[in-house]
């Protein structure tokens, strides 16, 4: 059974990806505006959820200075949003005149999607590459500017051998690397792979903001995304 602010969160998120706004009119206590942005943060949707209900009437009950904290919160928000967008182009760049060609996945490649894509926040941007060009990256990767992200002891466990991140010395750009799309040891997800040999074949070239992204195909990356929604919710649930 949802909660009321999860029940208003989907409503939210839905007319958000509409670009549309919701119209509601009261009946949203302090708390339960306090509850809906910090479960849109959670799901880096704060400046989308924002957007949806800034003109509704219930929204504006808040105190100008609750309202404008939340704005100065998403705003930031979009600039760093903003600021490793542009990095993660000039860093395509970089790469492609090194001759290193990989496949986006996720991230910016969906987030072009949105009808504001700037107020879609991820937390990372995912690479697909081929295992034997793996020393290359990080070679390239270091001398771009950019270093292997700490991985702290308690976690060391939970690293797949087919990730690898990187973090920018001068932004908050993160950049994961993937020599398969999912982990190759474990259980059930050692066959997936099969199902996605054929993407270097059919990949395609997208614009995203002011660059072109090489990803997959259209029919490859929906059903990667499939698959990875299954894959967390075989590992955690939902």
């Amino acid at each position: 059974m949802l909660t009321k602010t999860e029940r208003l969160f989907l409503q939210a998120v839905a007319a958000a990806v509409r670009d549309r706004e919701v119209s509601w009119q009261g009946g949203v206590a302090a708390g339960e505006w306090q509850e809906l942005f910090v479960l849109a943060g959670q799901h880096k949707l704060l400046p989308m959820v924002l957007e949806a209900v800034y003109h509704c009437t219930a929204f504006h009950s808040l105190s100008q200075q609750e309202r404008k904290l939340y704005q100065k919160q998403a705003a930031m928000q979009v600039l760093m949003q903003t600021i490793r967008t542009q990095e993660y182009g000039n860093l395509l760049e970089f790469l492609k005149k090194e001759g290193l060609h990989p496949l986006t996945v996720k991230g910016i490649v969906c987030r072009r999607l949105y009808p504001q894509p700037e107020l879609r926040i991820s937390a990372d941007e995912d690479m697909l590459i081929l295992p034997q060009e793996r020393e290359r990256y990080h070679r390239e990767l270091l001398s771009y500017g950019m270093h292997a992200a700490h991985i702290g002891e308690k976690h060391k466990k939970d690293v797949l051998l087919e990730e690898f991140s990187y973090v920018s010395n001068h932004s908050s750009l993160r950049v994961e690397l993937h020599t398969a799309l999912f982990p190759i040891k474990n259980e059930p997800f050692q066959g997936w792979n099969t199902c996605f040999i054929q993407v270097w074949e059919q990949d395609q070239t997208v614009t995203a903001g002011n660059f072109n992204v090489r990803t997959m195909g259209a029919t490859d990356h929906l059903f990667y995304l499939i698959c990875h929604m299954l894959k967390h919710f075989l590992h955690s649930g939902f």
